[in-house]
């Protein structure tokens, strides 16, 4: 824009320098019988006025002024697109066309089968049950029914012992099992007992011991003894 006002004023003082020249200079004497020809003002202001506006056509193209078109974009807010019946069914169409990928069947894993341990036992019955009521001193037996579910067969050097409590037996503190017990099933410990003289709540436990002299499990014994 500077520059093309600087080329107007150009034009201007052009214009008007040979409108000046054209009025005020004298053209020599000439003999009276031939006239002089009369300067045409008007078309010596249209020559002008070319001559500058082809200067300033030829420094337009050596230098062109930046279109609104090459200057950097404006921030603008993007226009979220709502969500029309037809851009639904675009969008439908879309997800109907994807791949559907059948899920690879998971494989279920067969539990290894359960190896029985060497030496297991498990207490199927006790008599007298939990909490018999007894006189003072009276005597009764202790039978506890074990059964085998190791898988080892149990020998004759697998016996019970006294192991902490009130101590009610009046024989041995140790019992051995009458016969050899196969894997599955069971036998029966029987211990000669005698209550306390003592009115009152009270508690033994054994354990049966395996020819290792391991302990395969601790049973309980307990009996409440009354007055007479």
């Amino acid at each position: 824009m500077q520059k093309f006002l600087t080329y107007l004023i150009k034009v201007v003082i052009l214009i008007s320098i040979l409108v000046i020249m054209a009025g005020c200079g004298s053209a020599p004497a000439a003999p009276a019988s031939v006239s002089s020809p009369t300067p045409d003002v008007a078309f010596i202001k249209t020559e002008a006025a070319k001559t500058v506006i082809a200067q300033i056509t030829v420094d337009a193209v050596l230098n062109p002024v930046a279109s609104a078109t090459n200057q950097p974009p404006t921030e603008t807010q993007v226009p979220v697109a709502s969500l029309t019946p037809s851009l639904v069914a675009s969008l439908t169409a879309m997800a109907t066309n994807f791949v559907t990928f059948t899920p690879i069947p998971t494989t279920t894993a067969t539990p290894l089968p359960t190896i029985p341990k060497p030496d297991q036992a498990q207490l199927l019955l006790l008599t007298p049950k939990e909490w018999t009521q007894f006189k003072p001193g009276e005597t009764f037996d202790a039978v506890w029914t074990i059964q085998n579910i190791g898988a080892k067969t149990w020998n004759k050097d697998y016996y019970f012992h006294y192991f902490n409590g009130t101590k009610m037996n009046y024989g041995s503190d140790m019992v051995y099992i009458s016969a050899p017990v196969e894997p599955g099933a069971r036998t029966q410990v029987t211990i000669d007992m005698k209550a306390p003289q003592s009115p009152g709540n009270y508690t033994t436990s054994w354990v049966l011991y395996n020819d290792n002299r391991e302990i395969l499990g601790q049973y309980f014994l307990m009996i409440v003894v009354v007055g007479n």
